[in-house]
This record gives C-alpha cells, sequence and structure tokens, in this order.
C-alpha cells in the first residue's frame, strides 16, 4: 500500500520504497527473516512429497503415542491464550 502523498510527510517508522528494496529496515517487519522463512518454505514445498511426508508423520503423531503429550501442550499453549479469534467462528465483536 503506498502513502498518500497529500496527507503529508510519512510517519518516521514507514520506509519508503527504496529502503523496502534494499531490505534495511529491521523495525516491525524484519525483511531479512521474512526472506529467509519464505525460501525455507519454498524449497520444502518444492521437495517432491514432503509436505505429504510431513502430513502423515503429523497424522501418525496425533493418533499414535504422542497424542497425550500432543494433548498437553495444546492445553498449555491455550492456557496462555486471552481467548479464540472471534474470526475462527464468522463473528465479530461488537
Amino acid at each position: 500500500m503506498e502513502h498518500d502523498k497529500t496527507a503529508g510527510p510519512k510517519p518516521p517508522h514507514c520506509a519508503d520504497d527504496a529502503t523496502a528494496k534494499r531490505g534495511t529496515v529491521e523495525g516491525e517487519g524484519s525483511y531479512s527473516a521474512a526472506r529467509a522463512y519464505q525460501k525455507g518454505a519454498h524449497e520444502f514445498a518444492k521437495k517432491s512429497g514432503a509436505v505429504d511426508a510431513a502430513a502423515q508423520d503429523a497424522a501418525k503423531a496425533v493418533e499414535g503415542p504422542e497424542r497425550a503429550a500432543l494433548e498437553r501442550a495444546e492445553q498449555a499453549g491455550k492456557a496462555h491464550a486471552k481467548g479464540e479469534d472471534p474470526a475462527l467462528r464468522g463473528t465479530t465483536r461488537g
């Protein structure tokens, strides 16, 4: 999304187009981390059968002896959560 030039100068935390293209801003949005993640995700997805194999491994873990440990980990994570995202249920706060 481009900055509306009629609205005045860009806030100091916004990168200009040249800075964003160079990838030097490392504030809230880390360009280098995003590139590294995206590269890894693409390489993983390109591997023949890697995604299917990972999905099968995950299904086996949930259905097998790891199930109890996975459920405990899920409950521990939910205990720290502030609540479920209403968007998951198609509702909004109002």
